[in-house]
C-alpha cells in the first residue's frame, strides 16, 4: 500500500491523506473477495486491480467503491480502478484508455480548487504489463 500526503495551500483539501492498494487478481473471484474483505476496515481511497474477475463479462462490484474501466469496447477488461465512494462528493473523474492495458483516471475537485497544492488535477495510471511475443506491453 502507498500512502501519499496531499494538502493545498490553505490546508482545507477534502483529502489530506489517501491510500492506494494495488493487486493482480489474475481473474479469480476468491482473490477479489479476500482483498476487499481485508481492506474493509481500512480507509482505502483507491484500489488498482490488474486481471479483475468478471461475471458474465462485467466487473464485480465492491461495497463502498465505484469502479472505472477501459472505455475501449470489444476487449476483455484487464484493468480496473475502484474509488472509495466517500470521495465521490468532492471529486470529478475522467477516464482515458489509450490501450486496453492502460487506464488513466484524472481527478479534479468539484469546487474548482486545487487537488494537490498548485495542481488542478491529479492522475492515477493503472497498467497491465504482460508479455506479447516475448516483449512487455508497457
Amino acid at each position: 500500500m502507498t500512502m501519499i500526503e496531499s494538502q493545498n495551500s490553505d490546508g482545507q483539501a477534502p483529502l489530506h491523506c489517501f491510500s492506494i492498494v494495488q493487486h493482480n487478481c489474475r481473474g479469480r473471484n476468491l482473490v477479489f473477495f479476500i482483498l476487499f474483505s481485508l481492506i474493509r476496515n481500512w480507509n482505502v481511497s483507491f484500489v488498482s486491480l490488474q486481471g479483475p474477475p468478471l461475471f458474465q463479462g462485467s466487473l464485480l462490484r465492491a461495497l463502498g467503491f465505484q469502479f472505472y474501466v477501459s472505455n475501449i469496447f470489444g476487449f476483455k477488461k484487464r484493468i480496473a480502478t475502484y474509488v472509495n465512494l466517500s470521495l465521490a462528493k468532492d471529486f470529478d473523474y475522467l477516464s482515458f484508455s489509450p490501450t486496453v492495458d492502460v487506464l488513466r483516471l484524472v481527478l479534479s475537485r468539484n469546487d474548482g480548487r486545487p487537488v494537490l497544492r498548485r495542481f488542478d488535477s491529479f492522475s492515477l495510471i493503472n497498467t497491465y504489463n504482460r508479455p506479447v511475443d516475448g516483449v512487455s506491453t508497457v
